[in-house]
């Protein structure tokens, strides 16, 4: 018999206990209790258990082989702030979830076995099993289950609680984080442990003042007083100053984002916003060809556009120059732009004798709702305004590194998705 598999008979020879050890044995043995329910599954188990059926495919794919059958299941868990998302999910794979405060261990019960575990590990595979299918056993199982279902709360409706609690927290400590004051003691912290008389002196504000401030971070578990009467960051508060940049971009640009868009950005681009916050605002035509006018000037390692009208249409002879000053060049174009400002910029090149002697790289989309330029040295982004459309009449520009990044990063996501199109790379 395998080490991994205790086995013991029934006194009556009906049916056995067996003891599985072992991920791979305990999750085969799983997956063969999910295989032979016929018509329901019941199971109650601890708040790591959604994020095991969920993560692990075995588990998931036996819900809904199950339930492909015909079959019923039905499950009792803790639903917490830490698990919801798991157990919205698993309300996708089972009939009826519901809620219990405190539930431990494991527990699935079918018609003709029924399983069990003490060993939870979130988003892990179980390792250790007790499976029986002595009918005497299994009704007792049965019958504790059904008592704990009737005892049991809705999913939905401890859902809502959860979210409710969830919201008015992410509301409060939005509220702490608004305050400029409140910001700069998060940053001065995560410098250093400091005294609140030594915050208080390089805010420049007085003891009662920065008292007020600190109650509110202390309120939402931001920060920690040490028994030597230092205070630090927790790590909830180390981790929100990682975020607080994008937020603290948002909040300083707060006019300049209600009459501009940020929906056009992609997922990963959009929690990076605050890479973008050392930057020089240029507002007006005027302005903008001026700074424009500055870059075209540059000799860069590589440039990349977003949507070429603008460059020709400020200065076609200066925007030829940055091409040719430019080592290795990279191109996005919508397609109105292939037939008429592309050609343009060809035709210019075969008048003027001015040879590029080099390729440049173009690739097409459909349209486009803001501009881009980016090189080793300076880059800069127009949004669109609320309507989708390009503002040239608003700038953003920096030479900072992580601003250069932001855009470079956007530029590459757009050309991933970005199609080319043959005859449409001019130079040599």
């Amino acid at each position: 018999m395998s080490k991994n598999l205790i086995k013991k008979e029934n006194s009556q020879n009906q049916g056995t206990i067996q003891v599985i050890n072992g991920a791979k044995e305990s999750v085969a043995k799983g997956v063969k209790f999910m295989q032979d329910v016929k018509n329901k599954m019941d199971l109650c188990y601890a708040s790591s258990a959604p994020s095991i059926v969920i993560e692990v495919e075995d588990y998931k794919n036996g819900y809904s082989d199950i339930r492909r059958r015909g079959g019923k299941i039905r499950v009792i868990t803790e639903i917490t702030k830490e698990n919801i998302h798991y157990c919205k999910e698993l309300m996708n794979y089972v009939d009826e979830l519901r809620h219990m405060d405190n539930v431990t261990d494991g527990l699935a019960v079918s018609e003709n076995a029924y399983m069990t575990t003490t060993i939870l590990r979130a988003a892990k595979p179980l390792t250790q099993v007790v499976y029986s299918d002595v009918p005497e056993a299994i009704r007792q199982q049965q019958n504790l289950f059904n008592n704990l279902w009737e005892r049991a709360i809705p999913a939905t409706q401890k859902i809502r609680e959860v979210s409710d609690q969830l919201n008015a927290n992410q509301k409060d400590i939005f509220s702490a984080i608004a305050n400029a004051t409140r910001r700069s003691i998060l940053f001065y912290l995560r410098e250093k442990e400091m005294k609140g008389s030594q915050i208080s002196k390089k805010l420049d504000i007085s003891l009662q003042a920065f008292q007020k401030h600190i109650s509110k971070l202390y309120k939402n578990n931001l920060i920690s007083k040490k028994p030597n009467g230092m205070i630090s960051l927790t790590q909830t508060g180390f981790a929100l100053t990682e975020q607080i940049t994008s937020i603290r971009f948002l909040f300083e640009n707060n006019e300049f984002f209600q009459t501009h868009s940020l929906f056009f950005l992609p997922t990963n681009l959009m929690q990076r916003i605050g890479d973008l916050q050392e930057h020089e605002k240029i507002s007006g035509l005027p302005n903008v060809i001026k700074k424009l006018n500055e870059i075209f000037e540059e000799h860069t390692e590589y440039a990349k556009f977003m949507d070429l009208q603008i460059y020709l249409e400020i200065n076609q002879d200066k925007f030829s120059k940055l091409l040719t000053n430019s080592r290795n060049i990279q191109c996005i174009l919508t397609q109105n732009q292939i037939s008429h400002h592309w050609d343009k910029l060809s035709n210019k090149n075969t008048q003027t004798g001015f040879n590029l002697k080099k390729t440049i790289e173009t690739k097409i989309v459909k349209d486009t709702n803001f501009l881009l330029h980016v090189s080793n040295q300076s880059a800069i982004v127009m949004f669109p305004d609320l309507n989708g459309i390009p503002d040239v009449n608003a700038m953003l520009f920096s030479k900072e590194k992580r601003f250069i990044d932001w855009c470079s990063d956007l530029f590459d996501d757009i050309w991933k998705n970005s199609y080319k199109s043959s005859g449409n790379s001019i130079g040599k």
